[in-house]
């Protein structure tokens, strides 16, 4: 059985023989080439601003989870449903009217009169 010791020496062994194999970095002169150059400005310009690049998946996020609620309410809800499919062009104006008067009514009668705003 090999000794952790044994195993200690080989290492450092393996290691000296692999250094020297290697040529001095004085002597390795490399050019990364200018798409190489060109991705790594974008990763650290990504890595200093994280929020600015994290907004837009969240905000599809928040888009696509917004749909799906949307959409499901209206698969499971018959009166959602109808909203969407019957023609209610003029029950929309009706709607609108009554809200618009309801609104009116109740400005004229709350009781506090800086709020008060009759058109």
């Amino acid at each position: 059985m090999i000794s952790e010791e044994m195993l200690k020496k080989a290492a450092a062994e393996a290691d000296r023989v692999i250094r020297d194999s290697l040529p001095a970095p004085r002597e390795c002169k490399h050019e990364f080439s200018s798409s190489f150059q060109k991705k790594m400005r974008r990763t650290l310009r990504k890595a200093n601003h994280p929020m600015i690049y994290k907004l837009p998946k969240r905000v599809a996020c928040f888009v696509l989870a917004a749909i799906l609620g949307t959409g499901t309410w209206v698969t499971v809800d018959a009166g959602a449903r109808d909203i969407f499919t019957a023609d209610h062009s003029t029950d929309k104006i009706e709607i609108v009217v009554k809200l618009w008067q309801n609104n009116q009514w109740m400005r004229s009668n709350s009781s506090n009169s800086c709020c008060d705003v009759n058109v």
